[in-house]
């Protein structure tokens, strides 16, 4: 990749991806620097196995020989994975111990003459990546199919990376990650040289399909419904907008819908015994979600009844019922009062309306908050524009409806086709392909300025560190006692903070910092070092955390000395710890290594006395003891 972001000269072939909790899609177009790019421009894939769907299932299985099945291939498969992306954002420490006792309940359950499930060792970011390693390979076969025999090899790619508005560092750095590989994957004749990578929000790539004064973008996708309000402020010789609100967003997308019928309704009405016909006993998930044949079956007749579900709005209509067939063996005989009768579960329209109230109350709450933002700041909404797989329901949509007819002036809702007819060439502008298709815009640039490329980081960077000593971890070999705390240590341990891979956005600094001590008999002026590693192994299961069983690493010393700490300011940076038996008397420094990762490289400084306040912000900044500058011209050296 060229570091400046500068395109390439010629055919270029740019595409857009749009990685989804329940659902996927990409777009793609193949244009010149001498012919300007225009809206009508690309393609949307359609080619997946198994669905004439503009998009394909976010799901993915593994047989016992690590054979991979994925998207709409999945009708009757074992142990189907799904709502991968779920995972991806940090967790809450209580949902971290939630995650940890259900891993601790599955393993249980493990029987330990058989091989274990594949889904167990696999981390999300290697499911994503598989996963999105199959759907390039289809984007790939795609373009050949459509351009012929082109010698896809020789062009440059430019890849779009659409993601929720609201999303942490990690979570982002996860999805590139897993986009960057899998893609690679596919397009593996390519160089490093001849990528370029850019990352859209999905509110974004929504929003370049309107173009009404003042508009609300409502995404309603799989987990999460994303909204953020814009103004048109002109319209030659580019469209240019600007943000009237702030992004905001709420975990009520449709998987929760599906949630609410697949872990309440349906225990509920079926009983612990018949349930467990359909999820089965033995089966372990670990802290993936993992779907069972039966519970597939039940889930796929639930999503046709919620996706034509449209509600009681006409009075002169019997609210419908819906009828789910439950497999054979489940729920033989009728039981009238939880309202299952000939092997089926009845679904009345108020169970339908209660199944969705959680996501429909989210999204209308995120909705009046947006109104309120943009009068408050002297604006009126025209327009509500829905986009997402939510936006595809009848019941969702005319819930919405009837709520903005509340508004004075009325307050306009429009979404593109359903898709669950056929679709015809027009239908790619529909609200379920809005992200795949704005982000292929915004990529192309068309009427709009293309954000600036992200950088994946060129190599691993780690630091050699005294570590405890655990058998599980360390050789024997590397063992030794501290000489001041006697503790039992492991010498040249490295302790990696920056993978090969990880997202380098093209506007903020990505931050860390590792915590260091310093030991001496007394406090003194006595210089040290640190010892930094750069890797450029490709490992995507991990590195090792010994030196000498890295491959040809780079060594770069990190110097210092105290000089910059004032005498008078010794006494409270050094903290002297007295002698115990063994232990002899001596004092300690605690330094603090900041890393700071951006476009330019990787920003090394070591700091002592720095202090935060109770909302972490810097309170003191401490004294600096070494700074050292790591271009990232070194990695693309390799």
């Amino acid at each position: 990749m060229n570091p400046n972001g500068s395109r390439p000269s010629g055919e270029r072939l740019v595409v857009c991806i749009d990685y989804g909790t329940t659902y996927s899609g990409a777009a793609w177009a193949m244009v010149t620097d001498e012919t300007p790019p225009s809206s009508d421009q690309g393609y949307v894939v359609d080619r997946w196995e198994g669905t004439t769907d503009k998009k394909v299932p976010s799901e993915i299985t593994y047989d016992e020989r690590a054979t991979k099945k994925w998207g709409a291939e999945l009708s009757d498969q074992p142990g189907v994975i799904r709502e991968t992306k779920l995972t991806l954002p940090k967790p809450s420490l209580t949902d971290a111990l939630d995650h940890l006792a259900f891993m601790l309940s599955s393993a249980s359950k493990l029987n330990r003459a058989e091989p274990v499930p594949l889904h167990l060792l696999k981390s999300s970011e290697a499911i994503i990546t598989d996963y999105l390693g199959e759907l390039a390979a289809v984007v790939r076969t795609d373009v050949r199919h459509r351009r012929g025999l082109v010698e896809i090899e020789t062009v440059p790619i430019e890849l779009i990376i659409t993601h929720p508005g609201q999303w942490d560092d990690r979570a982002r750095n996860i999805t590139f990650r897993a986009a960057v590989e899998g893609f690679r994957r596919a397009f593996s004749e390519h160089s490093p040289e001849q990528w370029t990578y850019r990352l859209v929000t999905e509110p974004e790539a929504c929003a370049r399909y309107t173009i009404k004064e003042c508009f609300i973008v409502v995404d309603g996708g799989g987990g999460t419904v994303d909204v953020v309000s814009y103004q048109v402020t002109g319209l030659s010789p580019n469209i240019t907008m600007r943000k009237v609100s702030e992004e905001a967003s709420d975990p009520c997308g449709s998987t929760f819908i599906d949630k609410q019928f697949m872990e309440v309704v349906l225990p509920e009405r079926l009983g612990p015994e018949e349930f467990r016909k359909l999820s089965g006993d033995a089966y372990v998930a670990g802290h993936h979600t993992v779907l069972t044949p039966g519970l597939q079956d039940v889930r796929a007749k639930f999503l046709n009844v919620k996706h034509r579900f449209r509600g009681s709005s006409n009075p002169d209509e019997p609210p419908p019922t819906a009828f789910i067939e439950l497999p054979e063996g489940v729920c033989d005989e009728d039981i009238p009062d939880r309202n299952i009768k000939d092997g089926s579960l009845i679904l009345t329209c108020r169970d339908m309306e209660e199944i969705f109230d959680k996501s429909m109350s989210g999204t209308l709450n995120l909705i009046r908050r947006q109104i309120g933002q943009i009068r408050d700041g002297g604006f009126q909404p025209r327009t509500i524009f829905l986009s997402g797989g939510l936006s595809r329901s009848d019941y969702f949509y005319e819930r919405i409806k009837a709520f903005a007819r509340n508004f004075q002036p009325r307050i306009n809702v429009l979404r593109g086709p359903t898709g669950l007819e056929q679709s015809s060439t027009a239908d790619v502008f529909s609200s379920w392909m809005a992200v795949a298709r704005g982000g292929l815009l915004i990529g192309l640039g068309v009427d709009c300025v293309t954000p600036a490329p992200s950088l994946p980081c060129p190599f691993h960077l780690g630091f050699v560190l005294s570590e405890r000593f655990a058998l599980h971890k360390h050789p024997e070999s590397l063992r030794y006692t501290d000489s001041f705390d006697k503790v039992e240590r492991a010498k040249n341990h490295i302790k990696w903070v920056i993978s090969k891979g990880d997202l380098v956005p093209p506007d903020k600094t990505i931050e860390q910092e590792l915590k260091l001590v310093h030991k001496m008999s007394m406090p003194a002026h006595k210089p040290g070092s640190i010892t930094a590693v750069l890797s450029w192994e490709d490992s995507f299961s991990g590195l090792p955390g010994q030196l000498d069983k890295l491959t040809a690493p780079q060594i770069v010393k990190l110097e210092y000395s105290f000089e910059t700490i004032p005498k008078d300011m010794h006494h409270r940076l050094w903290r002297r710890v007295p002698k115990m038996e063994e232990r002899p008397e001596h004092c300690v420094l605690t330094m603090q290594l900041d890393v700071s990762l951006s476009h330019r490289g990787v920003d090394l400084t070591l700091l002592c006395g720095k202090e935060k306040d109770l909302l972490g912000n810097t309170a003191t900044p401490g004294y600096a003891l070494a700074r050292q500058f790591i271009p990232f011209g070194q990695g693309f050296a390799r």
